[in-house]
């Protein structure tokens, strides 16, 4: 990290602490209710957004290695991405070209994947290799013709992109603009993967991707858990076009005044968290020796919601260290479930009523304003 730029971001965000302030808006904001009830827009979210934008799909370091392979669904589409033998990464339709039975679950290696149904087979190319027993019953077949079905991706900044829809390169750079060499300073590829849960809350993806955006909430909802650690305001705001940044500060922050400029380590020491949002809907929560990504999709409906929760370390670690870190994800797995998305899932309860036509959000919450606008004029321009 470069150390200038680092003190930069602990000055500006040590000053809004001490104002015991954040980033503001111009206005607050208001957000009709249908935003996140009405399935019309539900499914122009899920089409145009989720569908037709880049995705984060795997990170590199989950697949270091040949034969590598991960399997995952997002927005309803199962996936499988394979590291080949030239060390690219390719991803595909997780279904067989037999009779469609998904083909791999989970993370494995392997040279070639063979689907458990018939044992048609296919190697990292995804081309159709093997055709056991029976070949009689298939005179036509034409091997080129059945490989797996390939989906639009691209590996940029230690990260492996897709697009659900449509089979034309992926144009990642303009997608990130701005934002693409600051993902790149985080040397994405050399982290390590640990785990990953999910989450299935009954409430809009929108619902549950803002309560990462604010601290606003912390004091109020997490007085025993997020609040020992976190402040409630102090929160420092960037965008990059549709995605952003912000700085959380920790209480420990307040330990800087008295240490000399020349010997703070703010990140290192737990001083402060980056939150990036990559639009839109990935959540990058970086700690001072862990990192965790939250990929959030919409359900079939417009109340429900898939998050899968990962963990990585910037570094490999040791065994006893593996075992504390698995023992705080899954803590920290059981807040976002137990206190951040029981009171999202409280909110769509009450959306259907007659109770609110809006929903307001605070001049601090100024990367909820980001996160609808940057919706809205999606929407909008697909509608153009």
């Amino acid at each position: 990290m470069d150390r200038e730029w680092e003190l930069a971001l602990t000055e500006q965000t040590l000053k809004l602490v001490e104002a015991r302030a954040s980033d503001l808006a111009p206005a607050a904001y208001e957000v009709p209710v249908s935003v996140y009830t009405d399935q019309r827009i539900a499914d122009q979210e899920r089409s145009q957004l989720f569908r037709s934008l880049p995705a984060l799909a795997a990170l590199s370091c989950e697949l270091r290695e040949p034969g590598q392979f991960k399997s995952v669904t997002l927005s309803g589409t199962p996936l499988l991405i394979i590291r080949g033998r030239d060390g690219e990464a390719r991803t595909f339709l997780n279904a067989c070209r037999h009779r469609g039975m998904k083909l791999a679950d989970g993370r494995g290696t392997a040279q070639r994947i063979s689907c458990p149904y018939h044992a048609w087979t296919y190697d990292d190319l995804g081309a159709l290799v093997g055709v056991p027993r029976g070949r009689e019953g298939f005179p036509d077949l034409c091997r080129e013709e059945r490989g797996l079905v390939p989906v639009s991706s691209v590996e940029r900044h230690g990260i492996i992109w897709v697009r659900l829809d449509g089979a034309e390169p992926i144009d990642i750079d303009a997608f990130l603009g701005d934002f693409g060499p600051e993902l790149a300073g985080w040397n994405i590829a050399d982290w390590h993967y640990h785990d990953t849960r999910d989450h299935l809350p009954t409430a809009n993806w929108k619902l549950t991707l803002e309560g990462y955006c604010e601290n606003y909430h912390v004091a109020s909802l997490h007085p025993t858990s997020v609040a020992l650690a976190s402040k409630a305001y102090g929160s420092h705001h960037v965008t990059f076009g549709d995605h952003q940044r912000l700085i959380m500060p920790n209480h420990e922050i307040d330990q800087l005044r008295d240490i000399p400029q020349d010997d703070w380590e703010p990140f290192a020491t737990g001083k402060f968290a980056f939150i990036y949002h990559i639009f839109p809907g990935t959540i990058f929560a970086l700690f001072q020796d862990n990192y965790q990504v939250f990929q959030i999709f919409p359900g079939a409906t417009a109340d429900t919601s898939v998050t899968l929760q990962s963990v990585y370390t910037p570094t490999a670690i040791t065994e006893e260290e593996q075992a504390s870190l698995k023992q705080r994800f899954a803590y920290f797995h059981s807040v976002v479930a137990n206190e951040d998305y029981a009171a999202v899932q409280r909110v769509q309860e009450t959306l259907a009523t007659s109770a609110n036509d809006t929903l307001v959000l605070a001049r601090q919450e100024i990367a909820l304003h980001h996160l609808h606008e940057s919706c809205s004029r999606h929407l909008a321009t697909a509608e153009a």
